[in-house]
């Protein structure tokens, strides 16, 4: 899977179904057709397209079927956007506090950069772990370094 854009995204799964039992020269795939009898929406993604395609894999008949998935975001919008954004209104609201009460807007900065993190780690525990950076790891970091300064 490709999660550079996690949560935006759109998965393709491609299935090779190949047909060994018998040479190309015996046995060929014309008109093929796939049929899905259960839920589109599943539980993180909504199955939007199936193709199927005939051809050849080293001497034999194959079909290759591709299942578009394009991933159900509101989850991760409610869950982690949102709040998100809450905090750091609430973050830039404290500069609107009296310049007197420096104690309170340290108090509110440095507890809000602790309720993001410990959001963030919450939510990178239940993702796929990968090399790259994804959209939701950009988010949080730019949050993070919003509030921070």
């Amino acid at each position: 899977m490709g999660l550079r854009n996690f949560p935006f995204d759109t998965e393709r799964c491609l299935l090779k179904i190949c047909l060994v039992s018998a040479s190309s020269e015996f046995l060929l795939w014309r008109s093929t057709t796939v049929v899905y009898l259960r839920e589109v929406l599943l539980m993180e993604y909504e199955v939007l397209r199936l193709r199927v395609r005939a051809g050849l894999l080293e001497g034999y008949s194959t079909a290759l079927v591709t299942i578009d998935l394009h991933h159900c975001f509101g989850y991760y919008v409610t869950s982690a956007y949102l709040p998100m954004i809450m905090l750091m209104l609430i973050s830039y609201t404290s500069l609107y506090c009296q310049s007197e009460n420096r104690d309170l807007r340290v108090m509110m900065a440095i507890t809000n950069l602790l309720i993001l993190y410990a959001l963030y780690q919450q939510m990178s525990e239940g993702l796929l772990p990968t090399l790259y950076t994804k959209a939701i790891d950009v988010w949080c970091s730019f949050s993070i370094m919003f509030i921070f300064s």
